[in-house]
C-alpha cells in the first residue's frame, strides 16, 4: 500500500508538472501585463525561434518554484510525501526542457514526435493564443486553446530550422506536407 501511495505520489508530480507548464506559457509568458524574466524570455524565444533561456535562468526559477512546493507539501503531508511528489514534478520538467529543444532541433523521430511539433510551432508560427502545452495538448484541450493544426505550418525564412531545410536551404521533402516557408 505505501509503495502505491509513493507511486502516486510521483505520478501526481509528472501530471502537475504537465499543468504548470501549460498554465506558466499560458498565463506568464503571453499575458502583455506582466513585466517579469519569464515573460521577456519565452517572448525572446518566439522572436528567435532558436533561442532558449540559459540552464542557470532556468535553474534559479525552478529551484524556488520547487523548493516552495516541497515546503507547502512538507508541511500538509510529510517530508518524504512532499519530496517523493516533487521528485516527479522536477522529472517531468527536465523531460519538458529535452522535448522543447528537440522540437526546435532535431527531426521527429516518431508520431507522437510529429503530433507535439505540428502542435507547438502553430503555436510559434500561426497563433500564439492557442496550444500552449509542449509535452501535452491534454491541457489545451480542457481549457479551450487547443486547435488541431490542419494547415501547413509557415515557418518565416529567418526561422527557419536545420531538421526543416535540406542542404539548399528548401523544406526538406519528408516535412512539405506539414511545412511551408514564407
Amino acid at each position: 500500500m505505501i509503495m502505491i501511495l509513493k507511486f502516486v505520489l510521483f505520478f501526481g508530480g509528472v501530471l502537475f508538472w504537465t499543468f504548470l507548464e501549460y498554465a506558466i506559457h499560458r498565463g506568464l509568458g503571453h499575458n502583455p501585463k506582466l513585466k517579469n524574466l519569464f515573460t521577456v524570455e519565452h517572448l525572446l524565444h518566439h522572436k528567435e525561434v532558436n533561442y532558449f533561456a540559459a540552464a542557470y535562468k532556468k535553474a534559479g526559477g525552478a529551484i524556488v518554484v520547487v523548493g516552495l512546493l516541497t515546503l507547502i507539501l512538507g508541511l500538509l503531508m510529510t517530508w518524504v510525501n512532499g519530496f517523493i511528489f516533487s521528485t516527479g514534478l522536477v522529472s517531468m520538467y527536465l523531460v519538458y526542457e529535452i522535448v522543447h529543444s528537440r522540437l526546435h532541433t532535431h527531426a521527429p523521430q516518431n508520431a507522437y514526435g510529429g503530433l507535439l511539433r505540428k502542435h507547438h510551432f502553430y503555436h510559434h508560427f500561426n497563433n500564439p493564443d492557442k496550444n500552449h502545452g509542449v509535452t501535452t495538448i491534454f491541457w489545451d484541450k480542457v481549457f479551450g486553446t487547443y486547435v488541431k493544426p490542419e494547415i501547413k505550418i509557415p515557418v518565416p525564412k529567418r526561422s527557419k530550422l536545420n531538421w526543416l531545410v535540406n542542404e539548399v536551404g528548401e523544406v526538406h521533402p519528408a516535412f512539405s506536407d506539414e511545412y511551408c516557408l514564407v
